[in-house]
């Protein structure tokens, strides 16, 4: 028996919040999710984060979970990330073992994202490539968007393109690259839909990172987020994610 102080804690778990990155149903037998979490920056206590989404994504829908951490750059990496989170008390056999798939992006070969389906072709200027080998990269990446993608996917994907690339090149160098890419599609529609595809992606990374840190925005505060269409406003106000203590803080300055 321990001579510890004993104390009774609050057991009540509805004030749970949580909200992953992207859940996929494959639906092979049995089915099951895939539940994504992209990173951008380290975070020391995703490990814990992660396997809190994995059972509440179970325990909602019943089914098994397969969780993998995408790492978009280096400084999101970090010795916590080892795809296995351990506990155990001391000198007993651990009482929970979760393990997680994690993929570095910048480790992988440029091909596994330009031969994939059009989705991750915004990953490739993130993978194993130098500056000199980017403008080949894009050419490739065009070449495809031009031949499968709708005026509008084109537009979401090349959004994605430049934001993504903001993660490890400078504004200079991004722009310099894709301008090309842009000149060939002066069409005012065209641009329309570029700047449609970014303020929806700035207007869903801010929801999806604000609901982790202040948890799930309610209607009125969605709402708010949904009316703002100006892409300046959007990026500081993800800029102030780190800073504001709650959803009504970080609007304070919209």
């Amino acid at each position: 028996m321990t001579n510890a102080q004993v104390e009774i804690v609050d057991a009540e778990l509805a004030t749970v919040t949580a909200a992953a990155d992207r859940v996929l149903r494959v639906d092979e037998d049995p089915p099951w999710l895939m539940h994504l979490e992209l990173q951008s920056s380290r975070d020391t206590s995703l490990p814990v984060s992660l396997h809190a989404y994995n059972a509440l994504l179970e325990r909602q829908h019943g089914m098994l979970v397969r969780t993998v951490v995408v790492l978009l750059r280096r400084s999101a990496d970090g010795p916590e990330l080892t795809g296995v989170l351990q506990r155990a008390f001391p000198a007993e056999p651990a009482y929970l073992v979760f393990r997680y798939q994690l993929l570095r992006v910048w480790r992988l070969p440029v091909d596994t994202f330009l031969s994939a389906g059009l989705g991750v072709l915004p990953l490739a200027p993130l993978s194993r490539v130098t500056e000199l080998d980017l403008p080949d990269v894009i050419r490739r990446m065009a070449d495809r968007i031009d031949r499968e993608a709708t005026p509008e996917e084109a537009g979401t994907l090349w959004t994605a393109t430049e934001v993504l690339m903001g993660l490890r090149y400078s504004g200079d160098l991004v722009n310099q690259l894709l301008r090309g890419v842009f000149r060939m599609k002066e069409s005012v529609t065209y641009q329309a839909i570029v700047r449609e595809g970014e303020v929806k992606a700035l207007q869903a990374m801010l929801l999806r990172q604000g609901a982790k840190r202040f948890g799930a925005a309610d209607e009125m505060v969605e709402t708010t987020i949904r009316e703002i269409v100006d892409v300046d406003r959007l990026e500081k106000l993800t800029e102030r994610l780190l800073d504001a203590s709650n959803w009504q803080d970080l609007l304070a300055s919209a």
